[in-house]
């Protein structure tokens, strides 16, 4: 099972879509789709759901895929964090000072992040006509998996746990929440390696200082999903720690 793995699609499913429409805030330890993110005191179930469930597609993030955390404004870390994966906010990023400027200043590196880091209004080209168009991209992803109807039944798919979705297991599909989600413990992402879930939250998402997203085969011989299989949709922002 995999532990920790939380979408931000900020490029990941999880992050990623969610900063078309906000500004993301870090600060603690996390992990992200597609890659890992983890903060100091944050490792990223009571209620099992039904298996029946209507098949979701995937999203495509074309060349939003390439990020860890992507947004089109700032991106606020509160340090210290260990990012696995690139970075990318067309408008700023701070937290994570020092950064260092590669030779052809297309991109910074920082001792919190393990892949590049993308600040669209300080690098040289290439870098501001990549981050537009994975930006683009991600528009595309997120307006994609918004629009997407909930799974049936509404009962098990709308509004589930009332948000606070700590000890639940998920089945493949679209989940809709119409405030707010609160990881207040583990939960539990159970299917197959090609399955999808899709988790639309109207308002924001915040998780406890010890929720993890575990990762789980069903028993079916069909492998066992990971962070790229769930795509996180929020209307305002997300909180980790």
């Amino acid at each position: 099972r995999q532990r920790g793995a939380r979408r931000w699609r900020v490029a990941w499913g999880l992050v990623l879509l969610a900063m078309s429409k906000a500004t993301s805030r870090l600060s603690s330890r996390h992990s992200s789709r597609p890659t890992t993110a983890r903060r100091r005191g944050l490792a990223w179930s009571l209620v099992l759901l039904a298996l029946s469930s209507a098949a979701a597609t995937g999203v495509a993030l074309g060349g939003a895929e390439q990020f860890s955390i992507l947004a089109r404004g700032a991106i606020h870390n509160a340090p210290t964090s260990s990012i696995t994966g690139n970075v990318g906010s067309a408008s700023g990023i701070d937290g994570f000072q020092p950064l260092t400027a590669d030779a052809s200043n297309e991109f910074f590196t920082s001792s919190q992040i393990d892949g590049k880091l993308y600040r669209g209004t300080d690098n040289a080209e290439p870098t501001p006509t990549m981050l537009a168009s994975a930006l683009d991209d991600m528009d595309t992803a997120y307006t994609d998996a918004a629009s997407r109807a909930h799974s049936l039944p509404s009962s098990q798919y709308v509004d589930n746990m009332a948000g606070s979705i700590g000890g639940v297991t998920f089945v493949p599909g679209v989940y809709k929440w119409n405030t707010f989600v609160h990881l207040t413990g583990d939960i539990y992402v159970q299917g197959g390696a090609t399955d999808v879930w899709i988790f639309q939250v109207q308002e924001y998402v915040t998780t406890s200082a010890a929720a993890n997203i575990v990762f789980q085969g069903d028993g079916t011989g069909r492998g066992t999903p990971t962070s790229d299989n769930l795509v996180w949709v929020m209307g305002k922002y997300l909180v980790l720690g």
